[in-house]
């Protein structure tokens, strides 16, 4: 894996002046992220992305432009919130756009949309749907007893009440799933391609409001398989790597919890509804102290430290209010 040698060499670089004023002068007024954070939450994936790479050094440049285009597209490379990714492109990077960072790109854009509601419909699920002079209505309750899908569906209602309902059936996904060029990833993940293919076919009928960088990174994916051809195995790969990566951020952030349950015992008994929120504080300031963005971006080695730290501050506020 990347050593943190190679990573911390990398992220000096990428916090010098020259690329922090870039990533200000490129972006400014247009996002409400904060370089150094993203700069570490890149630094981040990258540990993990890399788990199986032992590289000499990382060049900046590639990292960089990631970043920026998560910058431009108003997404967050935080791990936890799964939006964009920055995954290995021949010699170097290219930026992922993840189902979630669609979404959240739908909410960003100056498009108008209030909501947008994507799922899969399973056999034995309730679905029911209508049209009226008022527009279309549906009606979904998962009841979680097949895992054999019927169809997909995305709702989007704007601001002038108008309301958009595209459904797509299993025949329709599977001639969309023979003709892509990346089988390896519908095999992996087919229920994210089916929302992914029902947005796709679905935003044609919107406005023409909706921002053209939403709709870049829908169709992102098409124009890199007309330009790499086939990508099955990579796709593969690279959809193994993520998931190993989310699972390695939740067993983190459960690792977290459970140094911080004394804490939350602790508030809970002296006034009920308190724990959480200081739970929350209490993070959010051992993250300062520790400086990281948040706790899951600590080192493997760092755990001892922080249980340490927990409990001396603990013992501090017990003998500064008394056990509860």
């Amino acid at each position: 894996m990347a050593s943190p040698k190679v990573l911390d060499a990398l992220k000096k670089k990428l916090l010098s002046g020259q690329y922090a004023q870039q990533y200000r002068d490129d972006l400014s007024g247009r996002t409400g992220l904060n370089y150094p954070s993203e700069v570490a939450y890149a630094v981040q994936q990258l540990a993990l992305t890399l788990e199986k790479k032992d590289p000499e050094s990382i060049p900046p440049e590639p990292v960089f432009e990631c970043i920026r285009a998560a910058g431009v597209l108003g997404l967050t490379l935080m791990p936890s919130q799964s939006l964009a990714y920055i995954i290995p492109n021949g010699p170097g990077f290219k930026l992922d756009v993840s189902y979630r960072g669609i979404i959240r790109m739908f909410y960003g854009a100056s498009n108008g949309m209030t909501r947008i509601t994507v799922d899969v419909v399973y056999e034995g699920d309730v679905w029911e749907q209508s049209y009226s002079q008022d527009g279309p209505s549906f009606k979904h309750i998962p009841m979680y007893t097949s895992k054999t899908p019927l169809r997909a569906y995305c709702y989007a209602k704007f601001h002038s009440g108008e309301g958009f309902l595209e459904v797509m059936g299993d025949d329709d996904f599977q001639k969309v799933k023979n003709a892509a060029r990346t089988k390896g990833t519908y095999a992996t993940w087919e229920d994210e391609m089916r929302k992914k293919a029902v947005i796709k076919r679905a935003s044609k009928r919107w406005p023409m409001a909706i921002a053209d960088t939403v709709e870049q990174a829908i169709w992102q994916e098409d124009i890199d398989e007309l330009v790499t051809g086939d990508r099955a195995e990579a796709e593969a790969a690279r959809e193994a790597d993520k998931a190993a990566a989310v699972a390695e951020l939740e067993r983190r952030a459960g690792v977290i919890d459970a140094l911080f349950t004394d804490v939350l015992d602790y508030y809970e008994r002296r006034e009920a509804g308190t724990g959480d929120r200081a739970v929350r504080s209490w993070k959010k300031g051992f993250a300062d102290k520790f400086g990281v963005p948040d706790l899951t971006a600590l080192h493997e080695d760092q755990y001892d430290a922080l249980a340490d730290a927990i409990r001396a501050r603990l013992e501090k506020v017990r003998g500064e209010h008394g056990s509860a």
